[in-house]
């Protein structure tokens, strides 16, 4: 059985409480201060095995979905998460049965700016695709040739190289390359 809720009047994972995922405080001693700041306890110091509940997270201090981006179709490929992971800036934040000003009901986060800039260029790279996809598209309609009469009226508008020279007879279409020596 995991270890007991830290929070003031939390039993959660206590005999005959239901049984819930509890997160032990990190290592890091900037969050470790901030988590330890966070649980209203007097003069609480979390030892190597003090543990909070997941209920005194929000939802929103949870990573639900893995995202992958393919770098040669600049697509993003997103898969759920079987098991939910705590966010790196969480900080507990809920404590029900305590006084509400305790307790952060609403998170205001904000975008990192490297994750910023790189869901910014994510979105430009997808968009230029999309319309380089689109004019290619276009193109391929606009020069679709179904038959040879179709072919000889549509190849003046074609542009073709000047290194080529083109003579277009009846029943057929020359493309040559003259050289003088």
């Amino acid at each position: 059985m995991p270890g007991c809720c830290c929070a003031p009047n939390c039993k959660s994972n206590y005999a005959g409480e239901p049984s819930v995922r509890v997160h032990v405080f990190p290592n890091d001693p900037v969050r470790r201060a901030a988590w330890t700041r966070a649980v209203p306890r007097k003069d609480f110091a979390p030892m190597k095995n003090t543990v909070l509940c997941e209920k005194h997270f929000l939802a929103s201090d949870y990573v639900k979905t893995s995202k992958y981006t393919d770098l040669k179709t600049g697509k993003t490929i997103e898969a759920p998460l079987k098991v939910f992971r705590l966010k790196p800036d969480a900080i507990p934040s809920v404590f029900l049965n305590c006084p509400q000003y305790l307790s952060r009901q609403n998170a205001c986060t904000r975008e990192a700016p490297v994750e910023k800039r790189k869901r910014l260029e994510d979105e430009s790279l997808r968009i230029v695709i999309e319309k380089s996809l689109e004019e290619k598209r276009q193109q391929d309609k606009q020069n679709k040739v179904t038959s040879f009469s179709e072919f000889r009226n549509a190849l003046p508008s074609f542009n073709t190289s000047p290194f080529w020279s083109v003579i277009n007879m009846d029943s057929k279409v020359l493309f040559l390359d003259l050289t003088v020596d």
